[in-house]
């Protein structure tokens, strides 16, 4: 099979599953933030309908405060989702300040252990701690550990 035929039943494959709202799921109805990100960076080269609506609808999932949820309908606090959906619209090529929005919140974001009393907590009484809290991301979710890890070479 060349492969030109199948990326175009790749994209047709993709093109069927997109539900009423411009976005993609998993199973059933409720649209996902990161399928939906997903079919966008592999539809983004070709500019269709079905991607212009797959942007709108990620356009329309983001929170207030600039972050996206994980599903349709999730809660209104955002997650890991965001940077998958930042990298997407700009992928995509969409620049709005949506996008701005959604970069500023993951600039702000931090994990648990930024706090100066989690790090506080690791260097004198948690010790035995393996990480270095002194390096530190976003989290998968708010208030909860970046998973930042750091090797040291000895």
């Amino acid at each position: 099979m060349d492969s030109t035929r199948a990326l175009l039943g790749l994209r047709d494959a993709l093109r069927a599953h997109q539900n009423q709202t411009g976005a993609w799921g998993y199973r059933g109805t409720q649209g996902s933030v990161e399928s939906t990100c997903l079919t966008i960076l592999a539809l983004r080269r070709q500019p269709s309908i079905e991607l212009a609506l797959a942007v709108q609808a990620l356009d329309g999932l983001q929170n207030t405060d600039g972050s996206w949820p994980a599903f349709i309908g999730d809660e209104p606090e955002g997650c890991w989702t965001t940077a998958l959906a930042v990298l997407s619209l700009m992928a995509a090529r969409h620049r709005t300040k949506g996008l701005a929005r959604g970069i500023q919140w993951l600039l702000n974001a931090r994990g648990r252990e930024a706090n100066w009393f989690w790090r506080w907590i690791l260097s004198t009484v948690d010790n035995k701690v393996t990480f270095d809290p002194a390096k530190f991301g976003w989290s998968w979710v708010s208030g909860t550990t970046s998973w930042v890890s750091h090797v040291r070479l000895r």
